[in-house]
């Protein structure tokens, strides 16, 4: 995470499931502007923030991670090796 795309992973299935920034962040003990921060990829959680967020939008924690590893995976392909 740490991009606007991958940002928007947290929310959207967060208004899917029909839960506000007020109950997302308590039901994963939480502080609001943390998830705030999540959204908008100010944030990065930490993984156990992710996982309780992943338990709590019934997605795997791997979903809120993929844009991130085809990433890394792009660039070890092309020799970069992340630099």
């Amino acid at each position: 995470m740490g991009t606007k795309k991958s940002a928007k992973k947290v929310k959207l299935p967060r208004i899917e499931l029909d839960l506000t920034r007020t109950q997302l962040p308590h039901r994963i003990t939480a502080q609001q502007k943390s998830i705030s921060h999540y959204e908008t990829g100010a944030l990065l959680p930490s993984t156990r923030a992710l996982v309780k967020i992943a338990t709590v939008l019934k997605k795997p924690p791997g979903y809120f991670l993929d844009e991130q590893r085809g990433r890394v995976s792009h660039l070890s392909q092309n020799g970069n090796n992340g630099k």
